[in-house]
């Protein structure tokens, strides 16, 4: 990463949806699509974790995507994970890379939404990332 992108921060339109955060509500979903996870040992780091940041990314649809190296995982973390002090990268906050296999129909509860891609828990209690394309949301 640049020193001009270090001092830029992250794009102005990621933030995590108030849609799932902020309900009281638990907010149920409907699986549209088939999703089957395609990482198999994905990165996850807690709060405060340097990250080594190799200075590949990708805009998708908007969102800053980073490859990252943190505890010994590498991959695509959204850019609002990442903080910077004394132009060393941080992890702002808890993240986990892990995606949710689950099958066109299922109900899945959200948790957070970021980037296109939205943190549900399936009725069995499993958690992880599916990309919104492949869910329906409800009128908020």
């Amino acid at each position: 990463m640049s020193e001009k992108d270090k001092n830029l921060g992250p794009m102005p339109h990621h933030p995590v949806s108030v849609y799932a955060k902020s309900a009281r509500v638990a907010r149920e979903l409907v699986v549209t699509r088939d999703w089957v996870s395609s990482v198999s040992d994905p990165i996850r780091f807690t709060s405060g974790t340097p990250i080594d940041l190799t200075g590949r990314e990708e805009v998708r649809h908007g969102h800053r995507w980073l490859w990252a190296i943190a505890e010994g995982r590498e991959g695509w973390v959204p850019d609002g994970v990442v903080a910077f002090v004394d132009r060393t990268p941080y992890a702002l906050h808890d993240h986990s890379a892990v995606e949710l296999t689950c099958q066109a129909g299922e109900v899945l509860t959200a948790i957070e939404r970021t980037h296109g891609w939205t943190l549900c828990r399936s009725g069995s209690g499993e958690t992880g990332w599916v990309p919104d394309g492949h869910l329906e949301f409800p009128e908020a």
